[in-house]
This record gives structure tokens, sequence and C-alpha cells, in this order.
């Protein structure tokens, strides 16, 4: 008669203990607050920050340009810790962007998109006839008033 090893015999019921009881993480991490948008004047690039997720298990965050009520990805940050980014990419001078941010968590789950901030996009116009300046840019969403 064979006898079996011990240690054949908990390799076993390990195994089939961890696929038995092992469920995969399916709840995304709570979403990030944006909170500023903001375009640097010697750079002309776009600087997005926001307030990190609350969710124990973050390990980065995707950046999203947001067009038509859609988010399109522009980069990842693997890392927590990190809660800004610069746009590179953006021309100020000739156009708004809006921008989200989702947070992304050790399972690859992926929050809802944050709330969204533009920049603002101005233009001006000299009338030296009258000595006016006039002034103009996008609207802007009542966020957080009004």
């Amino acid at each position: 008669m064979r006898i079996i090893s011990p240690y054949i015999i908990i390799i076993i019921l390990t195994s089939f203990v961890v696929e038995v009881t092992g469920q995969p993480d399916t709840d995304p991490p709570l979403s990030p607050v944006l909170g500023l948008v903001t375009i640097n004047q010697l750079t002309g690039y776009a600087e997005i920050s926001w307030t990190a997720s609350s969710s124990p298990d973050v390990t980065g965050y995707v950046v999203y340009e947001y067009i038509n009520d859609a988010g399109h990805s522009l980069d990842t940050i693997y890392n927590p810790l990190i809660t800004n980014y610069i746009h590179h990419n953006l021309k100020p001078s000739e156009i708004s962007v809006s921008y989200v941010v989702a947070a992304l968590d050790t399972a690859g789950n992926i929050s809802p998109l944050s709330n969204f901030l533009n920049t603002i996009f101005l233009t001006a116009s000299l009338d030296t006839c009258n000595k006016n300046i006039g002034l103009e840019w996008n609207s802007y969403p009542s966020y957080p008033r009004g």
C-alpha cells in the first residue's frame, strides 16, 4: 500500500480552498474629485489636479480629455500618491479643453469618471479708434456654483 505524503495532501487542499473561496474584485473604486484645471502662463500647458479617491486599493489614476460627454484617455498614472497631471499637447490659444479623472484599483477596476472641468478660451480684440479692448470667453459650467 502506498502512503501519500502529507505535503502533497496540504498542497492539494490548499489549491482547492483558494479556488473555491477566491472571489474576484469587481467593485470599482470611488471617483476622485477634480479640483483645478488651469493653464500655466509660462509653459502654455494645462495643469490638472484632483483629490485622491478614498478607496484603500487605488493604484493609480487615468486622465481623460472629456469630449461630447465621453472620456478619451490621455494617460495612466500608476502611483496613488500623484494627484496632478500636466497635459503637454494642448493648444490653449485655439480651443477650450475639458478633463475628467478616474481611479484605478489593484484588480484593474476603473471608477466612474470624476466631475469635469475645462479651460477657459479667451479672445481679445483691439479697437484703437474707440480706445476699447474687447474680451470674449467660452461659457463655463456652473461648478461648484452658478
